[in-house]
């Protein structure tokens, strides 16, 4: 135990010689309002009185700053307080300046006529490691919530490590990134393949360099994409179908390409739940592009078509997957536009495949002869065949002898079949 002597020796209670003939120094404690050692960790100090008969002049003092003293409760608190003989009421103030993540004592007592009366000591339990995640608005939270954007392309969270001492991220959930520090703040972030799915896990925090601390978990929770929140990986658009449905081309400025039978695609809404819905260019045509799901990945799936009926010319649709949480409500916006390139331009984040098959009556040019008459059926139109060559929009077309038209610089033979008055051309796998 610290001896208090060695503190005192040059500042004790000088004594008479009246003083030091009569009653010897004496010091006796008569009560100490008791106290919470927790208590430090709520309070920014605690006052407790103490009550004490002197029998001669006193000086009452300790060895640690954090301990204080005053003769009345709301006066000024000293290291050290002095005062004369007889029955005493005083105040001790413990504070929480200094305090470190170690625990400490302090040793305090009276010093009278040189002699020296110990009555601690005063413990302070060591400061706890305080932790505060506060989020980008600065709230402190206790439970790391990592939301899903509209797009559902990503779910990052971004939060300061806040409290009363350093500390980094030691382990955190397999479905998340490696989070990233950057100017005092964590990114979080799912990865790509789990951001479909709710997840739950926890971070564990621990101590950097020069604190000695336990460590310490905090929950994090990933509720999963945004109920409206849709994620398509393929090309959707300028899709070409075979009359027979097992031949899918497509051709851009930069790319050409041909699938058989059917084309994947991946696909990420909340749960994977969501419902198909197709709607054609005549909005009241029945589906003929739907989904195959993949029975081992629910995020690959498969568009398929259906053969060409033999009365249909030509057909161009759109194939959507709508969230299930929201089909409902977008399918009856779908109904109230009852148009189909209001509904594609509306809703074209969440198409799948937009395709055509046959050839469109606008692309159609063809000669027919008829008892020795010659014209060409283009949109619909007739247009008369004149010294073997037709007019169409500004562009001259040769017919020789009634028995070719060129279209877009191919030539296509125009067949009078035996026994028909009626002659056909066959333009793109389909005659006519």
């Amino acid at each position: 135990m610290i001896s208090l002597f060695a503190i005192a020796a040059n500042s004790f209670v000088a004594c008479s010689d009246d003083e030091k003939s009569a009653t010897a120094p004496n010091v006796e404690i008569v009560s100490i309002e008791p106290y919470n050692a927790t208590d430090f960790d709520t309070q920014e100090c605690i006052i407790r009185s103490v009550e004490f008969e002197s029998s001669r002049e006193w000086r009452l003092y300790a060895d640690k700053m954090w301990v204080l003293f005053s003769k009345t409760k709301d006066g000024v608190y000293t290291p050290e307080i002095k005062g004369i003989a007889g029955a005493h009421k005083v105040y001790m103030k413990l504070t929480n300046d200094g305090r470190t993540f170690e625990p400490s004592a302090a040793n305090w007592g009276f010093e009278s006529c040189g002699k020296e009366f110990l009555m601690g000591p005063e413990y302070r339990h060591a400061k706890a490691h305080d932790v505060e995640i506060k989020d980008e608005n600065g709230e402190v939270v206790e439970t790391i919530v990592i939301a899903g954007s509209n797009s559902g392309t990503s779910a990052t969270y971004t939060f300061e490590p806040g409290g009363n001492f350093s500390y980094g991220i030691k382990e955190y959930p397999v479905w998340m990134e490696e989070p990233t520090y950057s100017e005092g703040q964590y990114t979080l972030s799912i990865i790509d393949e789990y951001i479909a799915t709710p997840q739950e896990g926890e971070i564990t925090f621990s101590a950097t360099a020069g604190y000695v601390a336990e460590d310490f978990a905090v929950k994090v929770n990933y509720p999963g994409m945004l109920p409206e929140a849709m994620v398509i990986d393929g090309d959707k658009d300028n899709w070409t179908i075979s009359n027979d449905g097992t031949t899918f081309s497509r051709s851009t400025d930069t790319t050409e390409g041909t699938e058989s039978n059917s084309v994947s695609f991946s696909i990420r809404c909340l749960n994977y739940d969501y419902m198909e819905y197709f709607v054609g260019e005549n909005v009241t045509d029945a589906a003929w592009l739907s989904i195959e799901r993949d029975a081992t990945d629910a995020s690959n799936i498969s568009v398929v078509a259906s053969p060409l009926p033999d009365d249909v010319i030509w057909r161009k649709g759109c194939l959507f997957a709508f969230p299930t949480g929201v089909y409902d409500s977008y399918v009856a916006a779908c109904e109230a536009y009852n148009n189909y390139d209001s509904i594609t331009n509306n809703y074209w984040r969440y198409a799948i495949m937009e395709a055509e098959q046959g050839t469109p009556s606008d692309m159609l040019g063809f000669a027919i002869a008829v008892y020795g008459d010659a014209f060409v059926i283009i949109d619909g139109a007739s247009y008369d065949v004149v010294s073997g060559k037709v007019e169409y929009e500004g562009a001259s077309y040769d017919v020789a002898d009634n028995e070719y038209i060129v279209y877009e610089n191919v030539i296509y033979p125009v067949i009078m079949p035996e026994g028909s008055s009626r002659a056909t051309v066959t333009i793109n796998g389909k005659t006519y």
